[in-house]
């Protein structure tokens, strides 16, 4: 480690099999380049798949390994994981009660990498993404024990990019309706903590009414959009292998969540039925575009996350089967890089998706875009709506019809060009307040240099 380098500690699973987690994290190492040489740890409960979709830049902490939680976590059941959370944050007091008593002598009594990794690092960033700021983005109260931890070593902790959708909602933890306790957690946790970064308004918001000091609330921008898309000798030979072709007809890029369509319909009790008919409608649509319009349909799995139950690749099949004209659809099944499905999407006419990132991929690649939402997910409203501002073009899939959809598209299909032309000028202000946050961090970091002990 370089005297004149800063080391950071990613407190925080990014999932690489979800391109659109990976996307976020090499946008993150870019806002870093304002730091000048940075060395970056990071948390990974999958070690095996992360190393091989990683940037070779980082260096992974095996949390499974290290916290001794790996036969919990691998069952995935709500009570496995509670275990683990509870097992993780004794770990975690331990070394606080350790630390204060041999302070940095207590690493030869707890070992583990982790451990070595908390007591080097400049900074600890946590709450990445959508992460709940009590509940972390796997371990429960994560982020809660990680900020008692950075207090006790004197370390700056850090709440990056960050857009909670779940801070208004009730959250249950132990079996109890658990909102005033989170309340509290919740303010412990954020006025613990050095600087915030977030990336919409309702959240920052919301964090007003939390923090006592809120002149370290910004309000900055998705880091993914600063991702550079494959180069596009790379992205033909995708499109080759793939036998996409870029014919008189539509090319059409589609890609929808299980989580998105079981939000639709809601006056459909049950889950499986609600499914059905989302995907045959979702079908109707494509099938029309086909015959209307020449299209080609290429569904992109921009998740593949097996594993979580959360893989593209499975709706895009069962949206397959409803189709009549299947002879013009395209599923990819290959894994691709982040930067090579940035790369694809940017060769489309249209992008049909609910996954925020590849919607941003799209759009920072002058593609306009069909945001499909659902009305409690603020997220593409914000990031998609305000930010590049496309408010025109989401459809609410709560209320999803066949009919109304095509129509919704067809107006997005007339007004192509106009979007198109405008996509330059918004993806330019997004990259800025995505800078932001490294630029936010820089100024921080300096300020503690400079400050006395």
């Amino acid at each position: 480690m370089g005297r004149n380098s800063t080391t950071i500690l990613i407190a925080d699973y990014i999932a690489s099999l979800n391109k659109g987690e990976l996307e976020l994290l090499i946008g993150v190492l870019k806002t870093f380049d304002f730091l000048g040489h940075t060395n970056v740890d990071i948390f990974s409960f999958y070690p095996d798949l992360e190393a091989k979709r990683y940037p070779e830049c980082i260096r992974q902490i095996d949390v499974c390994k290290d916290l001794h939680v790996e036969r919990y976590v691998r069952k995935g059941s709500p009570n496995s994981i509670l275990l683990a959370s509870l097992l993780s944050g004794f770990q975690h007091i331990l070394f606080v009660g350790l630390y204060k008593l041999f302070k940095r002598n207590a690493l030869s009594v707890m070992k583990k990498p982790i451990w070595h990794a908390y007591c080097f690092a400049n900074v600890f960033i946590t709450c990445l993404d959508e992460a709940d700021c009590v509940n972390g983005s796997l371990l429960k109260l994560n982020p809660v024990y990680i900020s008692l931890l950075a207090k006790t070593l004197s370390k700056t902790i850090v709440v990056y990019a960050n857009s909670n959708t779940k801070t208004t909602n009730t959250i249950w933890l132990w079996r109890f309706n658990s909102r005033k306790f989170w309340e509290i957690l919740a303010r412990y946790f954020l006025n613990n903590v050095d600087l915030i970064t977030l990336r919409d308004q309702q959240t920052l918001d919301y964090y007003e009414s939390l923090v006592k000091n809120t002149k370290k609330l910004y309000l900055t921008g998705d880091p993914g959009v600063l991702m550079d898309p494959a180069d596009p000798q790379i992205v033909r030979g995708i499109m080759e292998r793939e036998k996409i072709e870029k014919s008189d007809g539509l090319l059409v890029g589609a890609e929808m969540t299980q989580r998105l369509l079981l939000h639709s319909s809601p006056e459909i009790p049950r889950v499986r039925e609600r499914y059905e008919k989302a995907i045959s409608e979702i079908a109707k649509v494509l099938d029309k575009l086909i015959i209307e319009y020449k299209a080609t349909i290429v569904f992109i799995p921009h998740c593949i996350e097996y594993y979580r139950d959360n893989d593209d690749r499975d709706v895009a099949n069962d949206i397959f089967k409803k189709m009549k004209n299947k002879s013009n659809v395209k599923v990819i099944t290959n894994e691709y890089t982040a930067e090579e499905l940035k790369g694809l999407l940017g060769q489309f006419d249209v992008l049909i998706s609910d996954r925020i990132h590849a919607l941003i991929s799209a759009l920072s690649m002058n593609v306009p875009c069909c945001t499909l939402a659902y009305r409690s997910d603020k997220r593409p409203f914000n990031m998609i709506g305000k930010d590049f501002e496309q408010e025109k073009w989401i459809y609410e899939v709560d209320a999803l019809n066949a009919d109304e959809l095509y129509k919704f598209l067809t107006e997005i299909l007339i007004a192509s060009e106009e979007i198109r032309k405008s996509l330059p000028s918004l993806t330019q202000h997004a990259k800025e307040r995505a800078l932001l946050n490294g630029q936010l961090l820089k100024t921080l970091l300096k300020s503690k240099r400079n400050s006395p002990q």
